[in-house]
């Protein structure tokens, strides 16, 4: 009988030991599942990389692909556009409630709620209160959408828009508001549920951007609206069409902003100094360096810029779409690997030479 217990257990042991390897295996960091998966799959990639202001590699790089949060980088701009021009004050206080219209449960990776928790943590709610500057660091450090929607409507949606333009950007999509956006994928009709996703599919652009803004006024002036929506309408094939529908620009554009982002001579000083601010990421190994990107369950996305010890710099962008589930799990556990190595790593910058340039 022990022998047989003994013997079960050791079968358990390594079924266990052999999820561990698997796990390791697939999810450990790796720069090189992410160049490897850029090579084989062009379809879904897209990549663009300067170094020292000259192009590292670029493969896909005019290709329109959805930004996820990775579009909120042009609201923090407009934000730092409207401070330095005073027509915004960033010390005024918020009141979290207004925030917390925009705030869908669930719907973000719970990134609102670690935002307040940071919010509560360091004693920067007060009074049910938090500096507007706290909601743009907010949007870009936690990537609260609440954060990001109340910020478009307080900018204007159409500022935001402009400000595209006036960055020089040629390739991008309109922004709109994407919380308000999940209300538009609702079955609210309760139609055959393939009707209801063949009509979402054939809803023109305009038409669709159109519902946002209106979903996004009901949002702001009727705080029990956000209860209407229903998670379970949202299966993965909607979530495909609502993640397909975002916002979309080119990886040639988002590293060039990034560029600009790490230049000193892009923006005015004060301008400068608050994307920054907004941008910029602790640390210790670089003179400057930040981010920003975003994902949904079949899009990925980042574009960042560093400045070494030795003044070299480095801005890219890196987009993903269409991925399946464990595909976009192995990514993100590998891109930050990525974009260190290209940063530091020679070596591996020649590797990327060789690998990713058509």
């Amino acid at each position: 009988m022990w022998k047989k217990i003994l013997l079960i257990i050791g079968i358990l042991l390594a079924i266990f030991l052999l999820g561990i390897g698997w796990a390791t295996y697939y999810f450990y960091p790796s720069a090189e599942r992410v160049v490897n998966f850029i090579e084989k799959h062009p379809e879904k990639s897209a990549i663009h990389v300067l170094y020292n202001n000259s192009v590292l590699a670029s493969q896909h790089a005019d290709t329109v692909m959805p930004l996820a949060s990775a579009v909120k980088t042009i609201i923090a701009i407009e934000f730092a556009y409207q401070a330095a021009y005073g027509n915004i004050d960033t010390a005024m206080r918020i009141d979290t409630i207004e925030l917390d219209r925009y705030y869908v449960p669930e719907t973000d990776g719970g990134a609102h709620p670690a935002w307040m928790n940071e919010m509560r943590e360091h004693k920067l709610l007060q009074n049910g209160t938090v500096s507007l500057y706290a909601v743009a660091k907010g949007m870009i450090k936690y990537s609260s959408n609440a954060n990001a929607e109340y910020l478009l409507d307080l900018l204007g949606v159409s500022s935001v828009n402009a400000r595209i333009d006036s960055l020089g950007i040629q390739a991008h999509q309109p922004i709109y508001p994407f919380v308000a956006a999940l209300f538009v994928c609702q079955n609210t009709k309760r139609k055959d549920h393939k009707a209801y996703e063949n009509d979402l599919r054939a809803m023109s652009m305009n038409d669709y951007r159109a519902a946002c803004l209106a979903y996004h006024d009901s949002l702001k002036n009727y705080p029990q609206f956000k209860n209407r929506f229903v998670q379970s309408e949202m299966d993965l094939n909607i979530q495909k069409i609502w993640s397909q529908r975002l916002p979309g620009s080119s990886c040639r554009e988002y590293a060039r902003l990034m560029q600009k982002i790490n230049s000193d001579t892009a923006f005015t000083e004060p301008v400068l100094a608050t994307i920054r601010q907004l941008m910029d990421r602790p640390t210790n190994s670089y003179i400057r360096m930040g981010s920003k990107g975003g994902s949904t369950a079949v899009v990925l996305t980042d574009a960042c810029y560093a400045t070494d010890k030795q003044n070299n710099t480095t801005a890219l962008a890196v987009f993903f779409n269409n991925l399946t589930i464990l595909e976009n799990l192995k990514l993100q556990m590998s891109l930050s690997e990525f974009e260190k190595r290209i940063m530091q790593d020679s070596t591996f910058r020649t590797q990327i030479i060789n690998q990713l340039n058509p």
